[in-house]
């Protein structure tokens, strides 16, 4: 399993991407939304998404966004088998 923090600033988005791991993301504080796929989600303090495998994902900060992550990946990297798109 790996571990990370991450801190969006408010009005930061990330990139669109799909992997072959799969995630889940809590919202330590702030706001901001989750696009899974086509459909976008509104976020909040003590939100919890799980984003599975393939599944386009992408984030927007409204306000400073504090997440933390945990994923599989490190089990597909290990086998070859991590493959990850970004648009």
């Amino acid at each position: 399993m790996r571990t990370e923090f991450h801190r969006l600033a408010a009005g930061a988005a990330t990139r669109r991407s799909r992997t072959s791991a799969s995630s889940v993301w809590q919202v330590l504080d702030g706001t901001g939304s989750v696009r899974l796929n086509d459909q976008e989600h509104p976020l909040e303090r003590g939100d919890i998404i799980a984003v599975p495998a393939w599944t386009e994902f992408s984030l927007t900060a409204a306000g400073q966004l504090d997440l933390f992550t945990f994923s599989d990946a490190p089990v597909f990297e290990k086998l070859n088998l991590l493959r990850t798109e970004i648009t």
